[in-house]
């Protein structure tokens, strides 16, 4: 914890009374870091207006934080977490080891159809079942 989260968590006035969080305030009483707060500011997932203002009305200015909205999207997306299936169950991720399965299959025979091919070029095929034990240059 820096210093000044220390002295954030020390303040008199407690973080669930005021109306709007700092973001260091916001990540002390939220558990998360300041990128994942950003990242999910910028990715549209923590809404202005609902999630976070910029108190100022101007922005390029600090962003205020309502912090029980922040917490309404965590118990959410947490729900929405526990309900999905996992990858195993999925078509889409089978579907995936379907496809790179065949093209392993297809891969191994390209190169032993090269091997071969790189044999009788070399003229070691003596003895192949493709040829009659002469080289085949």
């Amino acid at each position: 914890m820096t210093k000044r989260q220390r002295a954030i968590a020390e303040e008199e006035t407690p973080i669930y009374q005021k109306l709007w969080a700092s973001t260091a305030e916001a990540c002390i009483a939220l558990g998360i870091g300041r990128t994942r707060l950003m990242e999910l500011k910028g990715a549209g997932d923590l809404i202005g207006g609902t999630h976070w203002v910029h108190p100022s009305g101007k922005p390029h200015t600090p962003i205020g934080w309502d912090l029980e909205a922040v917490r309404e999207w965590q118990v959410e997306k947490a729900k929405k977490l526990a309900e999905a299936p996992s990858k195993e169950e999925t078509p889409i991720f089978s579907e995936s080891i379907e496809r790179a399965e065949t093209r392993i299959k297809e891969l191994k025979q390209l190169i032993k159809a090269w091997k071969k091919d790189d044999q009788h070029n070399s003229g070691d095929c003596a003895g192949c079942s493709d040829c009659t034990g002469e080289s085949c240059r």
